[in-house]
């Protein structure tokens, strides 16, 4: 076996691994959000978007598949995808709702990339570029 035998990753594919990235948004950010929000986790409502992110993604990817288990398996597939559609519907809404809120009084998000926004976002990119190259030949 040589290494001319295994394929390169194309502009193709890499493109193909980008689309795919908005699909997995309600499974990997809204059920931790709302969890989050609604229990108000550690002060959650009234922390920066970034702390907000930071802390939905690894409650959504433990709420997800709990809820995909045991929705799919008591119910069906179909409920489980009508939950993450009902999730991404009611996340944004939701954002919607306290970007509104915040526009009403004239205050501005709070992002939150502050004291380590520049080590945060080099983290940030450089994990995406892991994933995405990592997606490529799946």
């Amino acid at each position: 076996m040589t290494i001319s035998s295994f394929p390169s990753i194309t502009a193709d594919q890499i493109a193909e691994s980008l689309l795919a990235i908005p699909a997995f948004l309600p499974i990997t950010v809204s059920t931790g959000y709302l969890a989050a929000w609604f229990a108000n986790l550690h002060g959650f409502r009234q922390r920066s978007l970034v702390e907000r992110i930071f802390w939905s993604i690894p409650l959504s990817l433990a709420i997800s598949t709990i809820a995909s288990v045991l929705i799919g398996r008591f119910l069906s597939i179909a409920a489980v995808v009508v939950f993450f559609l009902a999730c991404a519907a009611l996340w944004l809404a939701l954002l919607g709702r306290e970007l509104l809120h915040l526009r009403r009084s004239g205050r501005r998000w709070t992002i939150g990339w502050h004291p380590l926004g520049n080590k945060a976002m080099t983290l940030a990119l450089l994990w995406i570029a892991v994933v995405i190259l990592s997606l490529v030949d799946l």
